[in-house]
């Protein structure tokens, strides 16, 4: 089964109707470091986030192509760490034994930069 990319827009508590109709048959897994209570999610694995500074670094950018190249090189090398490795290991078990899994961000869903 794929992992799909999703934003949290999809999955608001506060806006039901907004809710993708087979919820029940996915897993919704957070990829941030933070969460927060109007999230509909299952799983919450900080460890494919990007680390604070570097996201507070993209935020905090004008936010060109440029600044995208040089936060995605650096997510890139987090996601190499040991517990990252083991997270997207562990992810794509589960989704080879059958799991529906949709990797969920804060990012608006028309933002063309989402982690």
């Amino acid at each position: 089964m794929p992992v799909k990319v999703v934003c949290a827009s999809d999955y608001n508590k506060n806006h039901p109707d907004r809710i993708r109709k087979k919820r029940d048959e996915e897993t919704i897994v957070l990829v941030a470091n933070k969460s927060y209570g109007w999230v509909d999610f299952d799983d919450h694995i900080i460890e494919l986030a990007p680390r604070d500074g570097t996201y507070d670094e993209w935020k905090k950018s004008k936010m060109t192509p440029g600044d995208w190249k040089k936060f995605s090189s650096k997510y890139t090398t987090e996601m190499k760490s040991a517990k990252s490795l083991k997270a997207i290991w562990n992810l794509a078990e589960r989704s080879k034994d059958g799991e529906i899994i949709r990797l969920l961000c804060y990012e608006k869903d028309d933002d063309p930069y989402c982690q």
